[in-house]
Parts: C-alpha cells; sequence; structure tokens
C-alpha cells in the first residue's frame, strides 16, 4: 500500500497542516519541521499526487524553460542544477526552445501555453531582445539564467571577468595570441553576448599589456568541434609558433586540441590552448580552462524562482558567480 500524507504526519510528528505546507514549498514553516517532513517523506517513498496539490493548491506545479539552443553541453550541466532544486520541491518543467522568428510570435502572446505554468526560466536569452517593452508577456515569476536583465531577477557568471582572466594567463607566455569565438551575428534577438562579453574581457588584458588583438587573429565560427579545428588549422599553418589560442567555450578548445594533435606539434609547448565552462570531459583532456560553476548557477535560479512563486516579494535578486582559471597542461604548467 502506498504511503498517504497521513503516514508522514504520524513519522515526522507534525500536523497534516504542516506537512501540506512543506509540500507547497510554504516559507512559513519552521525549518526543524520541514526536516521533520522530508525525512519522513524520504523514509517512506512519499510521492505526492500531483493532480491533487493542483486542485488544492490553484497551482500547476510545472516551470516552464526557454532556451535559443538544445545541442550544448552547457546546458545538460544547467539543467542538472535546475532539475535538483525543483524535484526538491516536487516540481517538473517543460523545455520550450527559442530559436526561430516564428516560435517568438508564438510566445508573445500572454496566452501561448508556456505561460500557464507557475513560473518561467529564460536561459541565456535576453527580454529586452525578444520582446515588446522588454517584458515578458506573463505575470507570472520570470527568472533569468546565463543572462542578465534589471527588469527581472538575473543569474549569470562574470564572463567579461573570465575572458580577463584568459589573457592574463596566455600573456604569460611567449608567442602570438588568437581568439577562437562564436558568432551571434545571425540572429542578434535571440543572442545573450556572453561570448562578446568573454572577447571583450580579453582583449581588456591585452590592452592593459599595451597590446592589439588585429582582427586577422580573430576568427568568428559556429559552436561546433568541427569549424574550431579547421581554423585550428588554418592558425597553425600561417603562425609562427609557439602560438596561444583563447577558445571562448570548451567544445571550440577541444578542436583546437585535436588540431595540435593531428599537426604533431607539442600542446602547451608549441600550442597553448585556453578553453571556458570546464565541461567534465576538459580535467582529462588537460584543458587550462575557464570554470563557471554551471550547475550552481542552477539551483541557484530554480532556488529563487521557487521563492518566487510562493510570494517572496523582496527587491529584485542579482546573482553574479565569478568565474576560475583552472591551469592544466595546454598551457604548459
Amino acid at each position: 500500500m502506498k504511503p498517504s500524507i497521513k503516514d508522514v504526519a504520524r513519522l515526522a510528528g507534525v500536523s497534516l497542516g504542516t506537512v501540506s505546507k512543506v509540500l507547497n514549498n510554504n516559507p512559513t514553516v519552521k525549518p526543524e519541521n520541514r526536516m521533520k517532513v522530508l525525512r519522513a517523506i524520504a523514509q517512506l517513498g512519499y510521492r505526492p499526487n500531483p493532480f491533487a496539490r493542483s486542485l488544492a493548491s490553484n497551482k500547476t506545479y510545472m516551470v516552464s524553460i526557454f532556451l535559443p539552443i538544445m545541442s550544448s553541453e552547457f546546458y545538460a550541466y544547467l539543467f542538472e542544477g535546475i532539475d535538483d532544486e525543483l524535484s526538491n520541491a516536487w516540481y517538473d518543467s517543460s523545455i520550450y526552445p527559442l530559436f526561430s522568428k516564428r516560435r517568438l510570435v508564438d510566445y508573445s502572446n500572454p496566452n501561448a501555453f508556456p505561460y500557464q505554468s507557475d513560473g518561467v526560466l529564460l536561459v541565456s536569452l535576453i527580454p529586452e531582445k525578444l520582446f515588446e517593452g522588454g517584458h515578458v508577456p506573463t505575470k507570472k515569476p520570470v527568472v533569468l539564467v546565463d543572462a542578465c536583465s534589471k527588469k527581472y531577477d538575473s543569474v549569470y557568471v562574470d564572463n567579461v571577468y573570465g575572458g580577463y582572466l584568459a589573457g592574463k594567463h596566455l600573456l604569460e607566455k611567449r608567442g602570438e595570441v588568437f581568439l577562437i569565438s562564436i558568432s551571434e551575428k545571425g540572429k542578434p534577438e535571440f543572442a545573450s553576448g556572453v561570448f562578446e562579453q568573454r572577447r571583450r574581457g580579453f582583449e581588456k588584458a591585452l590592452k592593459e599589456a599595451g597590446l592589439a588583438l588585429p582582427n586577422s587573429h580573430v576568427f568568428e565560427i559556429g559552436e561546433s568541434f568541427p569549424e574550431a579545428f579547421t581554423v585550428a588549422r588554418e592558425i597553425l599553418q600561417r603562425a609562427t609558433l609557439p602560438v596561444n589560442i583563447f577558445a571562448v567555450c570548451d567544445t571550440l578548445a577541444m578542436g583546437v586540441v585535436e588540431a595540435v594533435k593531428e599537426s604533431g606539434l607539442t600542446l602547451g609547448t608549441d600550442v597553448r590552448v585556453v578553453g571556458f565552462d570546464d565541461l567534465k570531459w576538459s580535467e582529462k583532456l588537460g584543458l587550462t580552462t575557464v570554470r563557471q560553476p554551471i550547475v550552481e548557477m542552477g539551483k541557484k535560479a530554480a532556488t529563487i524562482l521557487l521563492k518566487r512563486i510562493v510570494g517572496d516579494d523582496s527587491p529584485r535578486y542579482e546573482v553574479r558567480f565569478k568565474p576560475k582559471l583552472i591551469v592544466r597542461s595546454s598551457t604548459g604548467r
């Protein structure tokens, strides 16, 4: 027989009302009572009935997540953090890719299906570029992650500082400096601007050293390993060794590393490479990279959204994570 809410209350030694408040993320529950209920739920393996909860609370216990693309490892890690927090509150989510003008028109309608959920996470998207007046067309809570807007709660990493760290590190090495970035010019309304921010930070480091980054040393491509591999080949064929390359994400950096291997050159000596993200395979690759706390960003954004859903009326949250340079063999440590 499946455990009931009464079983949870009995085991936790609290009232049914307290269990209900915990299930509905009510902030008025005392921390010690919340822990009692959560322990009882875990011990019994209790799962609340979503339909009953929805009828009782007038909530859907769903969150809508908008994002510009699907095929990125970055988003897999981000969703890991988001899902951890949502599932702890017995919430689920639906993902809505927003990558075309047709979809943008659809989602500019306040009656669109995604706005029937309890809240919205806007991932790597800027509302001022998307919606009239810069306002997401819903009265439900909205939190931005991997993006920032003065109109909404925002959780993001300091990309300018991350690019600056990469530049400062490569400037410690002798040789020409190159940048491989991701072009966001094709669909500007869907661009978050993070890659341009990383470039700004990188160029700031060079400027402080009295150097400029020639246009001939900048390559803007799609976010793909094959394109990075091809561009890196071109750099290695024409540049004078040693060469220092900043790739604005680890996926591009991996393409550079493979091109170095193919050429027979020595990574970390002939060619130094810095990436950005610190994905799970980056350490095995020996990739020096700028680490951003992707999972933590997802957790924080989901936590703020859940607070807003239950009535938190605090002033706007703005959480800016600081990236960290992780030095490995790709820059000859």
